[in-house]
């Protein structure tokens, strides 16, 4: 019983976890998935392009990154009360949902960007508890802003900085101010140094996201992903409803909380008609604020026969995919 493994002694579910990210990381660490750098600027190809064709380091920096955020992420929702404190079940749902397939378990050009704008997610959502949070505004800021200059089609996060500042009633023209400062700081600083080396025309409009809708439809997932895709789904779904049903029942800090990670998804998924030919790994984005959804939901359901059902099939699934 998988799920109602992560309800239970902390031991046992660090064992059960450290089996899955070896049964979900091998296929790619023995066998590294090319590859590519699609939709980075010139300067995130500079940056991450002697990672991404490492081979088996690349998988390997991959899998620890993976868990990093999953760690991350797990302490970010519990500390701000959306699960209990002793589980790893996020740490397991991140995994299992980037193992959907196997050009997701090696590394890709959304693998850095995707921690970073988690570390500008788990700054905004603590910015409610302080008095002045001008320290982490200006950091999430920074943070933003490198993503963006890495994986340009990031940029409407620069919007959801500002909507993260309104949902957690932030209106304080010295932090709104500050938030700027700290997104065009590194811009300014690029500009500076690419204008001194006399950087080309293609160069700099690398930088400059474009709107292709219809790269979505380039998009040709297989029987056995488009399954995984549904169960992960209605997962979301049933989290999200969960937490937007109980909503009303829990503290003011906890409904703003919610709403900075619905922007996030929110963001992330209309940010996608700018992503290009990394369109299919722009979506690991979305799967930041839905595991903190399903891991409320699969925390809190009591009847769990058929979700540990659904559990098995999902992992059966993703086992299939990356071993035949």
């Amino acid at each position: 019983m998988v799920v109602k493994s992560f309800r239970k002694d902390f031991n046992l579910q660090a064992f059960i976890l450290l089996g899955f990210i070896v049964a979900l990381r091998i296929p790619g660490i023995l066998s590294p998935p090319k590859g590519v750098l699609y939709s980075l600027s010139s300067f995130g190809e500079a940056l991450l392009s002697p990672v991404i064709n490492s081979g088996i380091v690349a998988s390997l920096i991959s899998t620890v990154v993976v868990v990093l955020q999953g760690f991350l992420l797990t302490n970010t929702i519990s500390k701000n009360d959306f699960i209990q404190r002793n589980t790893l079940l996020p740490v397991f749902l991140l995994l299992l949902f980037y193992s959907h397939d196997l050009v997701f378990v090696g590394f890709h050009p959304l693998t850095i960007p995707s921690l970073i704008l988690l570390l500008v997610l788990m700054l905004l959502l603590d910015i409610y508890n302080k008095s002045e949070a001008y320290l982490e505004i200006f950091v999430a800021a920074l943070l933003t802003s490198l993503c963006i200059l890495i994986y340009p089609p990031a940029w409407g996060f620069a919007l959801f900085l500002f909507l993260a500042l309104m949902s957690n009633s932030i209106f304080q023209w010295r932090s709104w101010v500050i938030s700027l400062t700290g997104l065009f700081l590194p811009l300014l600083f690029l500009s500076c140094a690419y204008y001194i080396t006399d950087a080309g025309k293609d160069t700099l409009m690398s930088f400059i996201p474009h709107y292709q809708p219809e790269a979505i439809f380039s998009i040709k997932p297989t029987i056995l992903q488009w399954c995984s895709v549904v169960i992960i789904s209605f997962f979301f779904i049933r989290g999200f409803w969960k937490v937007y049903a109980v909503r009303n029942e829990k503290v003011i800090s906890f409904r703003k909380k919610m709403w900075v990670l619905i922007w996030f998804g929110v963001i992330g998924l209309l940010s996608i008609v700018y992503a290009g030919e990394a369109v299919y790994y722009h979506f690991s984005l979305l799967t930041i604020p839905a595991v903190a959804f399903v891991a409320f939901y699969l925390l809190s359901v009591k009847k769990l026969l058929w979700i540990e059902l659904l559990m098995y099939t999902l992992i059966g699934l993703i086992i299939i995919q990356l071993y035949s």
